[in-house]
């Protein structure tokens, strides 16, 4: 199972270093991926049809840190800030109240960008190999993982187009098996569906997928073959949902 925070500082292997490169190749000169770096820098703006992206995180100038959208930005005089600038709330109380569906223990995202409208915002999970999606609810709070569960089950009502919960379903596969792209689909569905202050915003998923990378060997046919089993899992559909989007780097 994998962790859900990761340290600053440059990574060496594995999908934070692709993500790094991607996000930011300036310090990658010397690495054999760094065409790829660079290419995929200037092109993954135009492969997810929204022109140039402008990266939030992560960056060698904050140190490559990796945010959550709850957090207090430590690289202020660099960056725009997550919840003012780009979220567009005014205050940290609208925030709170537009995101209370989760405990203030938000996600922490590989990679943050906006497109060149600014109207549109990704938010990247960064994956070498399969076995990095596999993960389970660390919440010991019964408080949060009540809410937690709440706010799946919304998120599980909608992808799956069901009337009702699959308890069985929602507990194995969201909360146990693949819990950190279940609470990654909440946040899509929540943002893009019931917030009030972002009603004039639209929010994508991507799931960057290492093809072959030396160390997760995990060939394009493996990752598609994969994906379509845990969205089939999860709700009932092969074809990820709307709004999340699958790029497969080198493709």
């Amino acid at each position: 199972m994998s962790k859900n925070r990761t340290s600053d500082g440059r990574a060496e292997k594995g999908s934070k270093y692709w993500m790094q490169g991607i996000a930011d190749p300036s310090e990658f000169i010397n690495e054999p991926e760094y065409p790829i770096f660079v290419k995929y820098h200037r092109l993954i703006g135009n492969i997810l049809e929204s022109g140039t992206l402008t990266w939030l995180s992560p960056l060698h100038k904050e140190k490559y840190h990796e945010y959550r959208l709850n957090e207090k930005r430590e690289y202020k005089k660099y960056s725009k800030n997550i919840k003012t600038d780009t979220l567009c709330y005014k205050s940290d109380a609208e925030f709170r109240e537009d995101f209370k569906f989760w405990p203030s223990q938000h996600p922490v995202w590989d990679a943050i960008a906006i497109a060149e409208n600014g109207k549109e915002l990704y938010l990247f999970e960064a994956k070498a190999h399969v076995d990095e999606t596999l993960t389970q609810c660390g919440a010991t709070s019964p408080k949060s993982i009540k809410r937690i569960r709440e706010s799946m089950g919304e998120a599980y009502k909608y992808f799956s187009q069901s009337k009702a919960v699959d308890d069985d379903k929602l507990e194995y596969f969201w909360m146990k098996q693949y819990y950190q792209l279940g609470n990654r689909l909440t946040f899509l569905y929540y943002m893009n569906n019931r917030l009030k202050l972002r009603k004039d915003k639209h929010t994508t998923l991507v799931l960057l997928n290492i093809v072959d990378d030396k160390y997760g060997k995990t060939g394009k046919a493996d990752w598609d073959k994969h994906y379509k089993s845990v969205f089939h899992e999860m709700i009932g559909y092969e074809e990820p949902p709307e709004d999340v989007k699958i790029v497969y780097i080198p493709d």
